[in-house]
């Protein structure tokens, strides 16, 4: 079991619950620059800490996973940081469950290269060439007019991302070796 203090959220959770990490940072500041009234949508909630700091802004948040031991961590850590009333959290893969309507997603996925089948490591690995997991969702996400920030590493094809759906790099974080890219995209 893991505990930590991300941006004055308490969180905690285990081994099948992402702990938030410089990634997380990356998409955590258009989490906190939302303005109430907006309804976002955090597809991979893993812990819960975008839903969270949406939640503490007055901005409904439906968080979803595929897991429901992170979901049952998440709704713990929703309540533990007083925002029950500001967060839904669903069971699904990433947008399969809801018709249009959020105005924000914020989607932290796994995005390293690699086969998440053959490992332990599936909260990092987004397929071989570590964007196939973050295809899927957006193809489902692609005209329903939704502002849409994803977290992608430089090690990956991300350019072909960019491509297929528009939209541009807003920041970058150096890894040594890597980058992490925050996206903004349209699909």
């Amino acid at each position: 079991m893991w505990r930590t203090v991300f941006r004055g959220v308490e969180l905690e959770g285990d081994s099948h619950v992402y702990r938030p990490a410089e990634d997380t940072l990356l998409i955590a500041s258009v989490a906190e620059g939302v303005d109430e009234g907006c309804s976002a949508l955090d597809i991979g909630t893993g812990s819960g800490v975008l839903a969270i700091l949406l939640g503490r802004r007055g901005v409904y948040a439906v968080g979803t996973d595929i897991s429901w031991e992170a979901l049952a961590w998440a709704s713990r850590n929703v309540i533990r940081n007083g925002v029950d009333g500001y967060v839904d959290l669903v069971l699904a893969d990433g947008y399969e469950a809801f018709r249009c309507g959020f105005g924000l997603v914020l989607i932290n996925p796994p995005y390293l290269p690699g086969d998440p089948s053959t490992t332990v490591d599936s909260l990092f690995l987004g397929g071989e060439g570590g964007v196939e997991t973050l295809l899927k969702i957006l193809d489902r996400l692609r005209g329903c007019g939704s502002e849409i920030y994803v977290v992608v590493s430089s090690l990956t094809s991300y350019e072909g991302i960019l491509e297929r759906y528009g939209g541009g790099i807003v920041d970058k974080m150096d890894m040594g070796g890597e980058e992490l890219l925050l996206l903004r995209l349209r699909p």
